[in-house]
């Protein structure tokens, strides 16, 4: 999104931001849960595909969100509901998926001078390789490349970033079905075709640094191993994306995982059912929408944070006023 954009959407929802409407839905939340998305952090405007929230936006949302939200861990959130608690204010609970090194670097320091809780769910191959999540190595591959063609597996033009973002699109709707190490090897042939190497500008998180984070209150959860999308993929996929990305982060971290993020929010019985089964207390989705009481903890709501919010799309936005739930 350009400059102009943005500029745009600070003009639209300012106008609903004067109107008082976010603050009188804030207070009809009391009660309810919240929980907001987040991935990457950087120190500039973004460019190209990859979506990372410039650092000083995010500390200016973590005050807005101090001053109008209880902010709670997910464990704290689901036990209100759960209780029927209700205080003078919406809870809110802030959430990271993936794993990027800059959750660590930019995002952490912001959560610690606010006394933040948050919690990070990691895909756990990421972690232990550096090679990131197949969405992310896909952006990386079309921003990378001076092709101005695909020419196998299908045609597709990359002359602009419209042309490449509905590549991308493309490609992670016809490779969402393979199993991680198909997968793997197809993104090796693209990265031959397209003449990109092998060097990420996108790290994952060390695990010195997540034990770090977690001492200093910072929660992690499971986002799978490979990051495949669970209502796509097979049964045994399925399985072993939810039961050995479990057992890694346990092994690493010396605590039960009990909380789980469904990459890109895709789920289906079955992955509900196994994550039952193996007793995880909750899932996130990314359906957009508020928790209560009722809500499955094994499909909870979520409200994406896109990088492109000015504040006042973003005040509307955890107020409830861009989403119907």
């Amino acid at each position: 999104m350009n400059k102009v954009r943005f500029l745009a959407k600070a003009l639209v929802h300012g106008a609903i931001d004067w109107s008082g409407r976010p603050y009188r839905r804030r207070r009809q939340l009391c009660g309810k849960l919240i929980i907001l998305t987040y991935h990457s952090f950087c120190t500039d405007w973004p460019r190209g595909l990859f979506s990372s929230l410039p650092v000083d936006r995010f500390e200016r949302q973590i005050r807005f969100l101090r001053k109008n939200f209880k902010l709670v861990s997910l464990a704290q959130g689901l036990d209100h509901l759960q209780h029927g608690r209700v205080d003078d204010q919406p809870w809110l609970s802030i959430t990271i998926d993936d794993g990027f090194r800059d959750n660590y670097t930019h995002a952490w320091p912001v959560l610690q001078r606010y006394a933040v809780p948050a919690t990070i769910f990691l895909a756990t191959d990421f972690i232990d390789t550096g090679r990131p999540p197949w969405p992310t190595q896909l952006v990386e591959i079309l921003e990378s490349t001076h092709a101005q063609m695909i020419e196998s597996p299908f045609k597709a033009e990359l002359n602009t970033l419209d042309a490449r973002s509905k590549a991308l699109r493309t490609l992670m709707a016809a490779w969402s079905w393979l199993v991680p190490a198909d997968r793997f090897e197809t993104l090796a042939a693209l990265r031959r075709h397209l003449r990109v190497g092998e060097t990420t500008r996108y790290p994952s998180l060390t695990w010195d640094q997540i034990h770090e984070m977690r001492l200093g209150g910072i929660r992690f959860g499971s986002h799978t191993v490979y990051h495949s999308i669970l209502s796509d993929v097979s049964d045994d996929t399925v399985a072993m994306e939810i039961k050995e990305s479990r057992k890694r982060l346990e092994e690493k971290l010396q605590v039960p995982c009990l909380e789980f993020a469904y990459p890109n929010g895709n789920f289906d019985i079955r992955a509900k059912r196994l994550l039952a089964a193996e007793g995880f207390r909750l899932a996130l989705t990314q359906v957009t929408g508020v928790n209560d009481m009722d809500t499955d903890a094994l499909s909870l709501f979520r409200v994406e944070i896109p990088y492109h919010d000015p504040m006042p799309t973003f005040r509307a936005r955890v107020s409830g006023g861009l989403w119907s739930s």
